[in-house]
Order: structure tokens, then C-alpha cells, then sequence
């Protein structure tokens, strides 16, 4: 299944986040979700609210967003629009 422009948009800004290692992004009509996984050192409220303020210019009217954490074993989607799961994410950048 492809991924749309805007989910894959959506994708690209939160990963510009610093402390980001993981996101999924769903979408359904009047409604998006974004989890994320937090880098080991980050504070995942912090990560939260920082992962809200960067989408706010991506929201349309009469729309509503949620926001939350991955379990490491939720597949994530990568900036290129493939996925992995969460754990095996950490450890691939880890090993960078």
C-alpha cells in the first residue's frame, strides 16, 4: 500500500525532531495519529509536546490529532516510507 503526502510529510517533519527514533503515522478521515519512539536519552513528555508544536502547521480545520508513544515491537515507518519494527530500528541506528 502506498503512503500518502501528507502521512509521508507528517513523517519527515516529526524525524527532523531531535530525540525521534521511531514514528508511525495513521490517518483516517478527521483524524491523525502520530506515535513515536524516544531515543533512549530524551524525556518522552518532552518529546510529546515538541512532536505537537512541530505538526501544528500540518493540521487542517475541524481536524483532530493524537499523540502518543510506540511499543518497541509497533512497526515504524522510515523517511522513506518502508518499515521496521520499532526494536529493530533502535538497534540499527544504534549501531551507526
Amino acid at each position: 500500500m502506498s503512503m500518502s503526502a501528507r502521512v509521508r510529510r507528517t513523517i519527515q517533519v516529526v524525524y527532523a525532531i531531535d530525540g525521534v527514533a521511531g514514528a508511525r503515522v495513521w490517518q483516517w478521515p478527521g483524524h491523525v495519529a502520530v506515535g513515536v519512539l524516544p531515543s533512549p536519552l530524551v524525556g518522552a513528555r518532552d518529546l510529546l509536546a515538541r512532536v505537537e508544536r512541530a505538526t501544528v502547521g500540518l493540521r487542517e480545520p475541524d481536524e483532530t490529532w493524537h499523540f502518543g508513544l510506540l511499543d518497541l515491537d509497533v512497526p515504524v515507518a522510515e523517511e522513506d516510507g518502508s518499515d521496521q519494527t520499532a526494536s529493530r530500528d533502535r538497534r540499527r541506528r544504534d549501531a551507526r
